[in-house]
C-alpha cells in the first residue's frame, strides 16, 4: 500500500523515471515471494528479493541511509526459506534510520561450517543487550515482561524453527553500536533437502 501511494506521488510530482523504478522493484519482490508456490528459495533469490525492498525504501526516504551487501558468492546457490531478511530490514528502517541522519545497514551472507549465516546490521543503536535478551526469550516463547516486538520478527523465526527445527531460527545482538538480527540455517543444496520439523 504505501509504495503504491510513492508511486502515484512520483507521478503526480512528473518523476517517471523513479516511479518506473519504484514499481520495477515492486514487480520483483511479487515475482520472487510468490515463487511458483515455493516456501523454499535460493539464498540468491532471497537477496535479489531484499535489494528490490531497498531500491522502494531508497526512494521513499530519499537517501536518508545507506545500505550494502556482503555476500559470500559461494552461498548463492545454497537455499533458504523466502522472506526472511525483508522483515529484518524493514525493521532497522523503521526502529533505527527514522532516527539518525546517515545511518547504515549492512545485510552480510556467509558460511560458518555447515550453517549459513545471514545478517542484517543496523547503527541506529535502537536496542541495548537487555533489549536484544528480551526479544530472543520471546522469541522462544518465553513468559517475560512486556517487550514490543513486530509479527514480522516473529514470524520469521516460527518458518525458520518449523523448516529446520532448532538448526535454525533468529536472535539479535548488539556489537560495538551496531545491532544485529542474525539468522542462522543449516547448509541446504537442494530445494529437496529443505523438510520441516
Amino acid at each position: 500500500y504505501n509504495t503504491l501511494s510513492t508511486v502515484i506521488w512520483l507521478i503526480e510530482a512528473n518523476q517517471p523515471q523513479s516511479a518506473i523504478k519504484v514499481t520495477s522493484a515492486l514487480a520483483k519482490m511479487f515475482r520472487i515471494s510468490i515463487s511458483q508456490g515455493s516456501n523454499i528459495i535460493p539464498v540468491e533469490k532471497e537477496i535479489e528479493h531484499v535489494a528490490s525492498y531497498l531500491d522502494i525504501q531508497k526512494v521513499r526516504y530519499e537517501d536518508e541511509f545507506t545500505c550494502e551487501f556482503d555476500v559470500d558468492e559461494n552461498i548463492l546457490s545454497f537455499y533458504t526459506v523466502k522472506m526472511v531478511l525483508q522483515p529484518l530490514v524493514e525493521n532497522a528502517i523503521y526502529h533505527s534510520m527514522r532516527n539518525i541522519q546517515g545511518g547504515s545497514i549492512i545485510i552480510s551472507c556467509m558460511q560458518a561450517g555447515n550453517s549459513v549465516i545471514m545478517q542484517v546490521r543496523d547503527n541506529g543503536g535502537f536496542m541495548s543487550e537487555e533489549q536484544c535478551g528480551l526479544i530472543n526469550e520471546k522469541l522462544e516463547n518465553k513468559p517475560i515482561g512486556n517487550v514490543k516486538m513486530g509479527v514480522g520478527i516473529k514470524n520469521v523465526h516460527d518458518r525458520l524453527r518449523y523448516t529446520y527445527g532448532m538448526q535454525g531460527g533468529l536472535r539479535y545482538r548488539t556489537q560495538t553500536g551496531w545491532t544485529i538480527a542474525e539468522i542462522t540455517i543449516p547448509i541446504q543444496r537442494s530445494e529437496d533437502e529443505c523438510q520441516t520439523y
